[in-house]
């Protein structure tokens, strides 16, 4: 088999067989999460993916969590009055092998993300 003879169908076959998702089927939404990145970073945002590229909107840096139960209390019931939040102006990107964790959120308690 020579690479270069294969059809664009047999191209998109064969990413299927090795799961990866085509770009023309879409982002995968994951809703409000809680994402742990390497080097210590925590975000919490809206999370999407496509394929190994990942990215959080509406994202903030948790820099203080401000929680007596660690982050599941942050992502049952929403920041805290000790949680210290860094707002992101931009979208939080990353590669999803930069990923240590996620963690879903409840959606209502997190009103400014959407």
């Amino acid at each position: 088999m020579n690479i270069d003879d294969l059809t664009l169908g047999q191209i998109k076959q064969i990413q299927n067989l090795m799961g990866k998702k085509e770009e023309s089927q879409g982002r995968e939404d994951h809703g409000i999460c809680i994402v742990i990145l390497q080097r210590g970073w925590v975000y919490v945002g809206h999370k999407y993916q496509l394929g190994d590229r990942c990215w959080l909107e509406d994202a903030s840096n948790i820099r203080q969590w401000g929680t007596t139960k660690g982050l599941g209390e942050l992502a049952e019931g929403g920041p805290t009055s000790s949680t210290k939040l860094d707002q992101c102006y931009k979208p939080v990107l990353y590669h999803e092998l930069a990923e240590i964790n996620s963690i879903e959120c409840e959606k209502s308690k997190w009103p400014n993300i959407k």
